[in-house]
């Protein structure tokens, strides 16, 4: 947990601009801020409120100090796009502008990037796959993947 705590300290201070704007438009009164994902697979959710999307959010209810109270919510990925589309005000967990549609960078509010992930190719030792970034490198070969992901 230590380690997010860092990365989140990095990210309060959008955090808090997006806090100054949806509290100007749901009115002073409203303190609960939707923290939505659409990942539902580890390491995100483990469990019933257990993961790193819950983790995050009890670090921002922790630095919020009663400020703002988030909570989670884990919709569809359809359904979080519908959502964003109706307008309505909440955040959006993990996620990547290049992953959001058309003029997403300029259509949204983004923080700064506080986990950097990438795509592996993996293979056994004896087996070994030389991958050179293209698709003709795995070509014959068999790809495992989750399902509903791409």
């Amino acid at each position: 947990m230590k380690y997010w705590k860092s990365c989140f300290l990095m990210f309060f201070g959008k955090v808090l601009v997006l806090l100054l704007l949806y509290s100007t438009a749901v009115g002073a009164d409203e303190k609960l801020i939707e923290a939505w994902t659409y990942y539902d697979v580890p390491p995100f959710v483990t469990g019933k409120g257990q993961g790193l999307v819950y983790d995050f959010v009890e670090l921002l209810n922790l630095e919020a100090k009663g400020s703002y109270k988030f909570k989670v919510t884990v919709y569809p990925r359809k359904r979080l796009d519908a959502q964003l589309e109706a307008g309505k005000q909440g955040v959006v967990l993990f996620v990547n502008w290049e992953w959001m549609g058309d003029d997403a960078r300029n259509k949204y509010l983004w923080g700064p990037a506080i986990i950097t992930d990438r795509n592996e190719v993996v293979s056994r030792a004896n087996k070994r796959i030389e991958f050179d970034g293209t698709a003709e490198s795995l070509k014959g070969l068999v790809f495992g993947g989750l399902l509903g992901r791409r």
